[in-house]
């Protein structure tokens, strides 16, 4: 795919953040050449829960209407007669354990919970801006 001139040992050898690509131009495709890309951004503390509590009242649904959709599921997609499998939970059961699992989080010193973190819009940030990639000097 890089053409015969890239050895094994070239593409392994790489440093970090250094590629080599091939890419069309239009009419042919031009011999490989390597370039270095920018290091992902140092990370920002608390960015991660940030971004996953947005998420969850973004797209999150609540756990109990969760539950009823994986028993209806899982009841459909069951035979009738459960040979061979071993008992089903009842909606009841599985809600029980929801419950006992929010409890045992709620137990849990605050810090640990990425849950309970407020959301800093300054600490979500946008994708690094991108930038041109120069040809390396040969």
């Amino acid at each position: 795919e890089l053409g015969g001139q890239i050895e094994v040992e070239d593409l392994v050898s790489l440093d970090d953040f250094t590629c080599y690509a091939r890419w069309w131009d239009g009419h042919g495709r031009p011999p490989a050449f390597s370039f270095r890309v920018d290091p992902p951004p140092r990370t920002t503390p608390g960015r991660a829960a940030a971004i996953a509590q947005r998420s969850a009242l973004r797209v999150g649904r609540a756990r109990d209407q969760v539950v009823e959709e994986i028993t209806q599921v899982l009841s459909e997609r069951s035979p009738a007669d459960g040979s061979g499998r071993r008992e089903q939970k009842s909606a009841q059961e599985l809600a029980v354990g929801a419950s006992e699992a929010d409890a045992a989080e709620e137990t849990r010193p605050a810090s640990s919970s990425a849950r309970d973190e407020a959301v800093d819009p300054a600490a979500v940030q946008g994708p690094p801006k991108r930038q041109r990639l120069r040809k390396p000097r040969s």
